[in-house]
């Protein structure tokens, strides 16, 4: 024996030797892999979280709220299908109750003909003092003593496939309510179907001009 490896001893040595950047570099290949399939689980998962809060639903306003209660609840036109109704219930203190109903059965495969499956969520925001008191204001002008109905026969001209606008004002027990089918006399009360119309702007929440009813938050 003279101390000097084989050749095949060595070349083995060698052959490891070149290898192991190349083992490194995999592992750091699969390193970054696994690291970039974690960042698109959590993604995913923070995606349903988001999914879940838009579809999570608050209890309805309580029936004993303090002071006044005012209840703006517009309604889309008779030719509108799928559109979502839609409540707010404001609150002397600034809380305001986002209440949408929508009939859903034409997005299921089975259900009897023209049987409504109603889905309603709701949506409980605070506003700020200015924003509820511009609100009330633009509304208070039109607030009858006690009931007021314009629509069909209360109207010289009436256009029956429009939207309308009830507004409750609920204090003391007491409830004053206007009804008002924006086809009544639209020229007539054009002042007052605008005024209705821009009212929950106020409140920072804005409806489509289409539906009448669908509603975003906008600030």
């Amino acid at each position: 024996m003279d101390g000097r490896q084989s050749p095949s001893g060595r070349g083995s040595s060698e052959g490891l030797t070149s290898r192991l950047p190349r083992l490194v570099n995999f592992a750091g290949f699969r390193l970054s892999v696994t690291a970039g399939l974690m960042t698109v689980i959590r993604t995913f998962a923070l995606a349903a979280t988001l999914a879940a809060s838009a579809c999570a639903t608050v209890d309805p306003p309580p029936a004993d709220l303090p002071g006044e209660v005012i209840v703006y609840a517009p309604s889309y036109g008779p030719f509108c299908f799928g559109c979502v109704s839609m409540t707010l219930t404001v609150a002397e203190d600034g809380r305001v109750w986002i209440e949408r109903e929508q009939d859903i059965s034409a997005k299921r495969a089975t259900h009897a003909e023209n049987e409504p499956v109603w889905r309603t969520t709701r949506e409980l925001i605070t506003v700020t003092p200015e924003q509820l008191s511009a609100f009330r204001n633009r509304l208070a002008p039109y607030r009858p003593a006690g009931r007021r109905s314009l629509g069909n026969d209360d109207c010289s001209v009436m256009f029956t496939d429009m939207p309308g606008t009830t507004v409750s004002w609920r204090s003391a027990g007491a409830t004053d309510e206007l009804i008002y089918d924006f086809g009544c006399d639209p020229e007539k009360w054009s002042t007052m179907r605008d005024d209705l119309k821009a009212a929950p702007s106020l409140l920072g929440i804005v409806m489509t001009e289409q539906t009448w009813a669908a509603t975003t938050r906008i600030r």
